[in-house]
C-alpha cells in the first residue's frame, strides 16, 4: 500500500470543525505572506482565465480590475500558467484576489512589516535547534509549547582523535538538520550567511526581541543567538594546539525519530579535514570583528583561534579530508580551495594583515567564475568574494574589485531573467534537486548583495519573488516553512517534531522541496508515480528526506532574504535583562479566596526562576454579587472538550495512488461516535463527497467511495470526524494523489 500523508493548517483545520471551508481556489497561487506596498505583486493561475479582481476584505469592495498576461507553459510542473499583476494597486490592507471563473486567492496583506514575523520565526528556528539545553516555546498560533529538557550533555569522546575515550565539552551549537548531530562545514556557509546578514542589515536587525535567553550578556538577540553556534565550534579544535578542527561531532549512526534528550549514544569528536579547519578559521574571524563591541576578551578568543587555524593551513596546503569510516551519519565531504579562499578574506577583513590580502587575492584572479549563481554548502567562493567587495579597507586590486562586480552583477541579471520566463517567478528557473528551497533563497542573497553596490529595483522584486515563491506562489499553492502561510509542511524531515506528542510541527523551518527526477530518496522512489514533472516530487511526508527535511545551512539564506525586507522595528527605551532560562510561557497556579459583595481585591503572585529573574504579576479583580460567594482564579489556557470517549486512528485511503475510479476509507474508531462524517475536498477546499455514518461501533471500518464525477490528476484530502454527545470529537485529515494513468485493479 502506497500512502501519501498530507496536512491542512492549523486555520484550515479550525475551519473545517467550525465555519465550514475556507473560500480560497488552490488554482490561485500568490505569496501568504503578502505584499510591500510599492513592490511587484503578483500571482499564479494554472487554469485558463482572463479577468482579476483585488477585493478588501473588510467590505468586499473591488479596490483594483485588471487583465491576466499571455500563459505561459511551465514545464518543470506541467502547466499553463496565466499570471495576474497588481503591482500598481499601493494601498496598505488585507485583500484577496478573485479570479473570474476561477475562485478566489487566499486572504493576504499589503504592509510594510508583511515579513516581520517570518523574519522572527526563521531565527526562532535557530534557538529551537539549540544543543546541549532546555529549549521552550510557546507558539501563539497554534497555542503549543515546543520544548524539550537538556540533551546530549555528554559531548564529545576525543576516541577518534586521540585514540582514548577521553570526555572533552563539546556542548552548545544547534543540531544540524532533521538529525541531532553537528557539523562543522554545514555550520560554515550558516554562520557566513547569517553573520553577513548581520553585517548588511545591522540597522533593521539589531533591536528586534527573539525573545532567547540571555547566554551572551549584552549582545543584541540576534546575536545572542550566533554566539551559541560559535561557543560550541570553539570546542572543536585539536586539543593538541596544532589548530587543526574536527570535522564534526557525532554519534556513529542517525537517532530514531525520537526527541533530543532520548538520543543517549555516545558522541565523538571525528577526526580533522582541511575543508572544516577553513570553516572554523572563516567563522571565527567574522566572530571576532562583529562580537568584539559586546565582549572584547572574547572576540580576542576567537581571532586567536582563527589564526592558529589559519597557520596550520598555511603549512599545510595539502588538502585533507576525515576519517568517517566508522560513522554513518552525515558526511559534507568537499574539497577545500573554497573555503581556504574564504578564510583568508574574513582573516584580512577582520586584522587588516596584508598577507592574508595577498591570499585571497592570489586564489580570486585564478577562479572563473567570481560568483556561482546556485551555491550552496559544498563552495563557499560566494562568501569570500562578497566580503572582499563589502570591505572598506584600503589595499584592494582595483581590477578584481571591478571583475568580481561585474561577474556579481551579470550573476543577478541572469537570476532577474529566468525569474522574468518563469511562470512562479522562481529565480531558481526549472533547476530542482536536494534542498533547492534553500538555493532559492541564496539567489536572494546574491540579489540583494548586487543591490547594494549597484542599485535595480529587478534586483529587489526578484529577491520578493524568491521569498514567495517559498511562501506559496508554486504549483502546490502551499508555504514550504512549517507554520507559516498557507497550508505549510506538517510532517518534515525533524525528529522533535516527530518525537513530541503535538500533531503540529515545530514551527518556522525551511523543507528542502522537490528533489526533481534524479535525486530523490528511497521513500519517494517507491512511493510516487514515475514521469512526473521535476517540480512535482515534494511530497510532506517525514520519510522523504530528499524533499522534507530542514537544515540549517537552508535555514541561514531564508532569514537572509527576509532580513532585507523587514519593517524597521521602534528603538525599545528599556533594555530587559533576563539572567538564567525564563519560565514558561505558561503559569498555572490556582488562587481561590472569599469575598464580599461590591469588594475590589488586588493579589499580587511573585515567581522567583533560578538564577535570578524574578517575575512579580498583579491581578486586578472587581467583583458584585450577592450573598458571600467564593471565586477561584485559574489562569490557564481554555479546556479543551474531554474526548476520551471517541478516537480515531489508523485512518487512510486504498489504493494511494488512485485512478480515481474507487477510494476504499479504512479507520479505526476507539470508544462510540453517534455520528461520524467523511468529506472528500480538492486541495483548493472544495468539498466533493460526503457522507454521514450514525452509531458507529468501536473496530476497523471501511467505507468505499466510487465517485460520479471524474477526479482530475492531482492531490485530494479527506476529512474523518467522529463525534460522541457534546463530550467526545476526533478528527482526522489525510490526503491521496490521483494519477488517471494507473491501471483499473
Amino acid at each position: 500500500m502506497k500512502h501519501i500523508r498530507i496536512f491542512i493548517s492549523t486555520l484550515a483545520i479550525s475551519l473545517l470543525a467550525v465555519t465550514g471551508l475556507f473560500s480560497a481556489d488552490t488554482d490561485v497561487r500568490l505569496n501568504s505572506l503578502g505584499f510591500l506596498p510599492n513592490n511587484d505583486k503578483r500571482a499564479s493561475i494554472d487554469v485558463a482565465c482572463t479577468n482579476f479582481s483585488l477585493i478588501r476584505v473588510s467590505d468586499a469592495a473591488a479596490v483594483y480590475t485588471g487583465t491576466v498576461g499571455v500563459p505561459i507553459t511551465a514545464t518543470d510542473s506541467g502547466e499553463t500558467v496565466s499570471i495576474a499583476d497588481f503591482s500598481a494597486y499601493t494601498t496598505p490592507g488585507t485583500y484577496y484576489l478573485n479570479v473570474a471563473g476561477v475562485g478566489n486567492s487566499s486572504n493576504f496583506n499589503i504592509a510594510d512589516d508583511a515579513y516581520n514575523n517570518a523574519f522572527y520565526m526563521s531565527m526562532k528556528a535557530f534557538y529551537l535547534w539549540r544543543c546541549g539545553t532546555a529549549v521552550s516555546y510557546f507558539y501563539p498560533k497554534d497555542g503549543n509549547t515546543y520544548t524539550h529538557p537538556a540533551c546530549h550533555t555528554g559531548d564529545g569522546d576525543l576516541f577518534y582523535v586521540t585514540g582514548a575515550h577521553t570526555i572533552s565539552n563539546s556542548t552548545k551549537g544547534w543540531h544540524d538538520a532533521g538529525d541531532y548531530n553537528k557539523y562543522v562545514v554545514n555550520a560554515g556557509v550558516t554562520m557566513g550567511t547569517l553573520f553577513m546578514a548581520w553585517e548588511m542589515f545591522q540597522s533593521k536587525i539589531q533591536t528586534i526581541t527573539l525573545d532567547v535567553p540571555n547566554t551572551a550578556n549584552g549582545y543584541p538577540d540576534f546575536l545572542k543567538e550566533l554566539k551559541w553556534e560559535t561557543d560550541w565550534l570553539l570546542t572543536m579544535a585539536y586539543p593538541d594546539g596544532t589548530g587543526r578542527v574536527s570535522h564534526k561531532m557525532s554519534a556513529i549512526n542517525f537517532d530514531a525519530f525520537e526527541l533530543p534528550q532520548f538520543e543517549t549514544a555516545q558522541r565523538y569528536f571525528v577526526s580533522f579535514s582541511t575543508s572544516a579547519t577553513a570553516d572554523f578559521t572563516a567563522i571565527l574571524a567574522m566572530a571576532s570583528r562583529i562580537f568584539q563591541p559586546y565582549d572584547a576578551a572574547y572576540a580576542a578568543t576567537c581571532l586567536n583561534a582563527a589564526v592558529s587555524s589559519y597557520s596550520y593551513l598555511a603549512a599545510n596546503t595539502a588538502y585533507q579530508a576525515a576519517d568517517q569510516s566508522a560513522f554513518n551519519t552525515g558526511t559534507y565531504i568537499t574539497t577545500d580551495s573554497d573555503d581556504r579562499l574564504w578564510a583568508a578574506a574574513e582573516m584580512w577583513e577582520t586584522t587588516g594583515n596584508a598577507t592574508y590580502l595577498a591570499d585571497f587575492e592570489a586564489s580570486a584572479n585564478i577562479v572563473i567564475p567570481k560568483i556561482d549563481t546556485d551555491w550552496g554548502w559544498g563552495n563557499v567562493k560566494n562568501l569570500g568574494m562578497f566580503t572582499y567587495l563589502f570591505s572598506s579597507r584600503s589595499g584592494r586590486n582595483a581590477a578584481l574589485v571591478a571583475n568580481i562586480t561585474t561577474v556579481l552583477n551579470t550573476s543577478a541579471n541572469s537570476i532577474v531573467a529566468t525569474r522574468n520566463a518563469h511562470a512562479y517567478g522562481r529565480p531558481l528557473g526549472t533547476s530542482y534537486y536536494w534542498g533547492c528551497n534553500g538555493a532559492v533563497a541564496l539567489q536572494a542573497m546574491i540579489l540583494q548583495i548586487a543591490n547594494r553596490f549597484s542599485p535595480n529595483v529587478n534586483y529587489t522584486n526578484t529577491a520578493l519573488d524568491a521569498i514567495g515563491y517559498l511562501f506559496g506562489r508554486n504549483t502546490f499553492d502551499r508555504s514550504f516553512v512549517t507554520g507559516l502561510g498557507i497550508n505549510p509542511p506538517m510532517n518534515p524531515h525533524h525528529r522533535p517534531s516527530a518525537g513530541d506528542s503535538i500533531i503540529n510541527p515545530w514551527p518556522g523551518y525551511l523543507v528542502g522541496g522537490s528533489p526533481g527526477r534524479n535525486n530523490q530518496d528511497t521513500y519517494e522512489s517507491a512511493n510516487l508515480p514515475t514521469g512526473l514533472p521535476a517540480a512535482q516530487y515534494w511530497v510532506d511526508v517525514q520519510a522523504a528526506y530528499s524533499a522534507n527535511e530542514v537544515a540549517i545551512n537552508w535555514q541561514a539564506p531564508l532569514v537572509y532574504a527576509l532580513a532585507g525586507f523587514i519593517k524597521d522595528p521602534p528603538t525599545p527605551t528599556a533594555t530587559a535583562t533576563i539572567t538564567g532560562t525564563p519560565p514558561t510561557p505558561t503559569i498555572t497556579p490556582t488562587i481561590t479566596g472569599t469575598y464580599t459583595p461590591t469588594a475590589t481585591g488586588t493579589i499580587t503572585q511573585t515567581h522567583t526562576v533560578s538564577p535570578t529573574m524574578s517575575n512579580t504579576r498583579t491581578i486586578t479583580q472587581t467583583w458584585t454579587a450577592s450573598p458571600t460567594f467564593t471565586v477561584t482564579l485559574t489562569p490557564t489556557s481554555t479546556p479543551v472538550p474531554d474526548a476520551k470517549l471517541i478516537r480515531l486512528s489508523q485512518c487512510f485511503s486504498y489504493p494511494n495512488p488512485t485512478n480515481g475510479s474507487k477510494i476504499t476509507f479504512i479507520f479505526t474508531v476507539t470508544g462510540f461516535a453517534d455520528k461520524l462524517t467523511i468529506s472528500v475536498y480538492t486541495f483548493g477546499e472544495r468539498k466533493i463527497y460526503s457522507i454521514v455514518r450514525e452509531k458507529v461501533a468501536q473496530g476497523t471500518h471501511t467505507e468505499v467511495w466510487a465517485p460520479s464525477m471524474r477526479l482530475a490528476n492531482g492531490l485530494y484530502y479527506y476529512a474523518i470526524e467522529g463525534t460522541n454527545g457534546t463530550s467526545g470529537v476526533s478528527r482526522h485529515i489525510e490526503a491521496f494523489f490521483v494519477n488517471r494513468e494507473i491501471p483499473t485493479p
